[in-house]
């Protein structure tokens, strides 16, 4: 019995540190969301695009791949409390706290779009037939 709750007890201890250093991959497809303190990585591993907790939604590039020295890309320019960042079914990608926008790409009507942060450094809003939508205009 006890081995039976020390299980679980590691189990759930491992889905919460999981779940709170998360990373989503390079992208969000309809309805993903990334939560304050997670962050999406290219695939090269140079380009993170981060969802602080202070509200801010950041683009850095690192120095190199060995380097945790990152240089500020993009900005969304927000701050104060958030809830997620949600890529939504509509097509839109928006930052919410409590059910509330407070930005947004303004790209809805195009359901199955989805959001992806490419190995050159742009964030881009897809359409499902893969043309752009919005991006940061961040290429290097």
């Amino acid at each position: 019995m006890k081995k039976g709750i020390l299980f679980i007890f590691l189990a759930v201890s491992f889905l919460v540190v999981t779940t709170m250093t998360a990373t989503a991959g390079d992208r969000l497809n309809p309805g993903n969301a990334l939560m304050p303190g997670q962050h999406l990585l290219s695939q090269n591993r140079i380009y993170t695009l981060s969802l602080q907790k202070d509200g801010n939604i950041v683009l850095r590039k690192a120095e190199s791949l060995k380097s945790k020295k990152k240089h500020i890309l993009w900005t969304s320019g927000t701050s104060g409390k958030v809830s997620k960042l949600l890529m939504q079914q509509d097509g839109n990608l928006v930052l919410y706290h409590d059910n509330k926008a407070k930005w947004s790409t303004e790209t809805n009507g195009h359901s199955g779009a989805y959001f992806v942060l490419q190995n050159d450094g742009n964030a881009v809003v897809y359409s499902k037939n893969n043309k752009p939508l919005w991006s940061t205009n961040t290429a290097q």
